[in-house]
């Protein structure tokens, strides 16, 4: 049971180091001002706002995912139940 828990954080480390170069590279290839010259210069980032922003703007989209969940009450019959008839 441990070498499975080393082998899958091993793995896991991997997938993680690899997801973050090919991100750099994405954003770096991006940026190439001239594609046909392999000597041109570029600029790669993992992120396109600082950290701080970052996480703010997930936490807002969250906020906007739970509040399209609610049920809103409308008018003065909101707490009266249907008429059956």
């Amino acid at each position: 049971m441990n070498s499975m828990g080393a082998v899958t954080l091993l793995v896991w480390l991997f997938d993680v180091t690899a997801t973050t170069g090919l991100r750099y590279l994405h954003t770096a290839l991006e940026s190439v001002s001239n594609p046909e010259d392999p000597e041109c210069e570029s600029e790669g980032w993992l992120l396109e706002k600082s950290v701080p922003e970052t996480w703010k703007a997930f936490l807002e989209s969250l906020k906007k995912l739970g509040k399209s969940n609610q049920v809103e009450a409308e008018g003065a019959d909101a707490g009266q139940a249907p008429e059956a008839g």
